[in-house]
């Protein structure tokens, strides 16, 4: 969880009494070395599997831009509504997202395939131009959703509240 929502979700007193606590992000460490001694805590950051996601050598340029938008928890589906609209005119443009929080965009440009399995889900992080995460928060900057756009190769474009660039509705 990212930093601003420890407080909710953690249990101080309940902390305390473990013997050790592994973190999953370097952000979470200030936090928790506020409850525990720095010899109880470790990081362990996220890891892919750089064999299975990695670049398409064969892949071959599309007629249109594919943007990709992966994952559920803490995305900006409101932000990212607005990008399909801006978007929408634009039929050089497809926004393909897989998640299981995203409300059904009603938008030509928009695709959501409701149950995929690695091997499409690889196929299309190997097929898409663009990753676009519309993010409320994160663990750490580098999620690992953003791991796996860099071992297939796929250029980024992500952003966290508040929104630094324009988007018009």
């Amino acid at each position: 969880r990212p930093p601003p929502v420890l407080p909710d979700v953690v249990v101080p007193s309940v902390i305390r009494r473990i013997d050790h606590v592994t973190l999953m992000a370097s952000s979470q460490l200030e936090y928790f070395e506020r409850i525990l001694p720095r010899d109880r805590l470790s990081v362990v950051l996220h890891g892919i599997d750089v064999d299975f996601f990695a670049p398409d050598a064969g892949r071959v340029a599309a007629s249109k831009v594919r943007c990709l938008t992966v994952g559920s928890y803490l995305r900006d589906w409101p932000l990212f509504a607005a990008i399909a609209r801006a978007l929408v005119r634009r039929s050089d443009i497809e926004l393909h997202v897989v998640s299981t929080s995203a409300p059904v965009f009603d938008a030509p440009n928009v695709r959501m395939p409701r149950r995929i399995d690695d091997e499409a889900l690889r196929l299309l992080y190997r097929q898409s131009d663009l990753l676009v995460l519309p993010l409320i928060d994160a663990t750490q900057p580098c999620e690992l959703v953003l791991e796996v756009q860099y071992a297939v190769g796929t250029r980024g474009r992500w952003t966290m509240k508040p929104c630094t660039w324009p988007v018009e509705a």
